[in-house]
């Protein structure tokens, strides 16, 4: 029994209402792709095109044979502009809709002025075959090989389709009678409605696997794009690490160059403080000799913040002397004091622990970066630098911490508040204007406050309604045994007098003297008769009461100790009465030190003359390998004043030819090797030393690398090629004696075995 063309139409929409509200879901699904939107909407269309072909006669007159034929033909438009969608171009509007109402115009022609079924159908079957045409072009166009699957299949469903109704339309021209598709009751009109359902069907799979298709061809570029980000990444990263490279060249380049003249500087000092020198030579040379360290410290700023950027600057802690630290850094700014004539006062007498273990490099740094900013925007006034040291308590369940916690106060030019965002901030400073008037780089503060926080702490600008800048720090120490004498006797309950016209200075004084367990008491001029105290300390920096001290000195009787302050270029210091009542003498600023010493010291004496004790070295023979004529001179003496036999040579080459030249019997006992010399540099010549078979009698010979490369991985570096150990310059005598001893221990000790 064969069905009729409208119930064929009525099923054949029922079932493709189920092919679209599979579409439906899929768009659902994958909103982010527009093509699923057109796709979906495409069977609603068709559904709705045999739905009324079904029931046509049941429609107005009006719209009975143009209504059906609309949604036919726009379910193929939807197809189309989803492809166009799918394969990411521009969809043709003007075009689709110029075609699209020149098919509407003729249809309209075939319907109210020329009504025909065989023309309306013939059209129909046109406009359907050029439709299918465009979308399969689009798709073999734009969407290869993206879709080649669901291209297949969409060219099957579409070439189906087409046959049919080519063939529906051969055979309309040759059976005219029929008036409508819903009383076409030949079997080619039926076949062509299921090649309409069957297409649909098809469409649907195809559709499913050209999502699928744009899913994967989208994570192919997705992972393409990675993989050229990856790339793009690693390339970068080869570059950063070869400009990473580039510039620990320079600096260690830079660090040798700048650190080998000041290791002149500081050897010849340190040499002239071993020879027997009157007090103010002796002040003086001390002076400069803090002063290079602290101008080594300033260069060590630019190496800082380079291995601070890369995060491998690291913290060094070491037992030290809080009041020789302090001294020593406050000492180094003496000369430029002097000169501006400006007070530091130095208040220690919060410190309850002298001995502790901290960093030493990086406090004096930071101390001196303080300390200087200080003095460089102060022309005028007193500079303050307070320091306390106790155990503090963060909390209940956790033991007290010993924190350090130091003030340096000035009463410069001050920082705008406006301007405050920036002090910590690398290569910056609060104003250009201070650029220009007193230079400076901005990596100062930048680099203390990384130090602080390296060493658990941090550091701050005081809100202050004085004139001038507040800066406090504070980081951890461990506290450690000694007390605040040290190795000297505490003086039981010494009875101290300070005569001071500077009020300020006399209440520190008389503090730190009350904290070290003496009675000091402040006295004025004129002395009221003879003092009966066990120590004086006279603040001889105002010219205008010098004279009048002079004769309250010449006044006193008896015997007692006596610390006189003068000025650096003072000639009281000169007078008979100095030398009379061996006076010792200091310039500022006066530091805990200063005072402790005064119980032990008599710089007014004549000097004693040195113990002579045999060195440790004495007749070690030492091949000294350096190229710098200053440091040739430095060195030698350093290990001649250890009774060193000393040979000298200018260059790694020149090294291995004395080596080779020389009897196994008068081989050196250690060769002290310079790592960057002319012709052949340290490295390469250790490494031949090791290697070579002509030098098999040093293969065991300890090499000790002097190096002004200060920056980290040195010394792995170093014994990497074949050194035995290392010391950096500018050199320490006592850090470079005792790596030669644990040199020639450690080769006894081999040679024993």
């Amino acid at each position: 029994m064969q069905l009729s063309t409208p119930s064929l139409l009525l099923m054949a929409g029922a079932g493709v209402v189920a092919s679209a509200l599979a579409l439906v879901f899929l768009w659902l699904a994958n909103r982010d792709m527009k093509a699923t939107l057109y796709w979906a909407l495409s069977p609603i269309c068709l559904a709705l095109c045999m739905i009324l072909f079904g029931v046509q006669s049941e429609l107005p007159l009006s719209v009975r044979y143009l209504l059906p034929n609309l949604f036919g033909q726009a379910a193929l438009i939807l197809v189309l502009i989803g492809c166009y969608h799918a394969c990411e171009q521009t969809v043709p509007l003007r075009q689709i809709a110029c075609y699209y109402g020149a098919f509407l115009l003729i249809h309209c022609i075939f319907t109210y002025v020329v009504s025909n079924y065989a023309s309306r159908l013939i059209l129909g079957m046109i406009t359907l075959t050029i439709t299918s045409g465009w979308i399969w072009a689009c798709l073999y166009r734009f969407g290869r090989p993206r879709y080649s699957v669901s291209l297949v299949l969409i060219s099957l469903s579409l070439g189906f389709v087409t046959l049919f109704a080519l063939g529906k339309a051969f055979d309309v021209l040759s059976d005219p009678v029929t008036s409508s598709l819903q009383q076409d009751h030949t079997l080619k009109a039926q076949l062509f409605v299921i090649s309409l359902f069957m297409s649909q069907l098809v469409f649907n799979f195809a559709f499913a696997i050209m999502t699928g298709e744009y899913r994967n061809a989208k994570n192919r570029e997705i992972q393409h794009q990675l993989m050229e980000s990856n790339q793009a990444l690693q390339q970068e990263k080869q570059r950063a690490e070869q400009h990473s490279k580039m510039k620990s060249e320079f600096l260690a380049n830079m660090s040798h160059e700048i650190r080998t003249p000041i290791n002149g500087v500081i050897g010849c000092l340190n040499l002239l403080l071993s020879h027997e020198l009157d007090s103010q030579q002796k002040q003086y040379a001390k002076l400069a000799d803090a002063s290079a360290h602290s101008l080594l410290g300033v260069i060590n700023d630019i190496l800082d913040f380079s291995k601070i950027e890369s995060g491998k600057l690291e913290i060094s802690p070491d037992s030290v002397d809080l009041y020789e630290l302090v001294d020593s850094v406050a000492k180094s700014f003496a000369i430029t004091l002097d000169q501006k004539q400006l007070t530091l006062l130095v208040d220690c007498h919060g410190l309850k622990h002298r001995f502790v273990r901290l960093d030493p490099v990086r406090t004096r740094q930071i101390l001196t970066n303080l300390l200087s900013n200080a003095v460089k925007f102060t022309d005028a006034g007193t500079l303050q630098l307070n320091l306390v040291c106790d155990e503090v308590t963060v909390s209940a369940s956790r033991p007290a911490i010993t924190v350090l916690q130091c003030d340096v106060i000035d009463s410069g030019i001050g920082i705008k508040r406006e301007a405050r965002h920036k002090l910590f901030s690398s290569f910056s400073q609060c104003d250009a204007s201070t650029t220009r008037k007193y230079g400076g780089t901005g990596l100062g503060l930048a680099i203390v406050k990384q130090l602080c926080k390296l060493m658990h702490g941090d550091i701050e600008l005081v809100d202050s309604t004085q004139s001038g800048a507040h800066f406090r720090f504070h980081f951890q120490v461990e506290a450690q045994q000694g007390g605040l004498w040290g190795r000297d006797i505490a003086p039981h309950e010494a009875r101290v007098a300070v005569l001071s016209q500077h009020p300020r200075l006399a209440q520190i004084m008389c503090r730190q003297l009350e904290a070290l367990g003496c009675q000091a008491q402040v006295l004025m001029l004129p002395l009221a008769g003879d003092i009966s105290h066990d120590v004086l300390i006279l603040d001889m920096t105002e010219p205008v009461y010098q004279e009048k001290q002079l004769e309250a000195l010449k006044a006193l009787s008896g015997s007692r100790r006596i610390l006189a302050i003068c000025n650096m270029q003072c000639e009281i210091q000169h007078e008979p009465v100095f030398v009379q009542h061996q006076i010792t003498v200091v310039y500022p600023p006066v530091t805990a030190k200063d005072l402790v010493q005064v119980f032990s010291d008599h710089s007014g004496s004549k000097p004693s003359e040195p113990v002579t004790t045999e060195s440790p070295l004495r007749g070690v023979r030492v091949l000294l390998a350096e190229d710098n004529p200053i440091n040739q001179i430095v060195a030698s003496k350093m290990l001649a004043a250890w009774e060193v036999e000393v040979q000298l040579a200018e260059s790694g080459k020149q090294v291995i030819d004395m080596l080779k030249a020389m009897p196994e019997h008068a081989l050196p006992d250690l060769v002290l090797m310079d790592c960057q010399m002319p012709v052949m540099d340290g490295y390469e010549a250790t490494r031949h030393i090791r290697s070579s078979p002509e030098l098999q009698a040093c293969r065991d010979l300890p090499i000790i690398a002097l190096t002004a490369n200060a920056m980290q991985g040195e010394r792995k570096t170093c014994l990497a090629c074949g050194m035995s150990g290392y010391v950096s310059k500018p050199i320490e005598a006592e850090l470079l004696q005792a790596e030669m001893l644990k040199m020639l221990e450690d080769k006894a000790a081999g040679q024993t075995q």
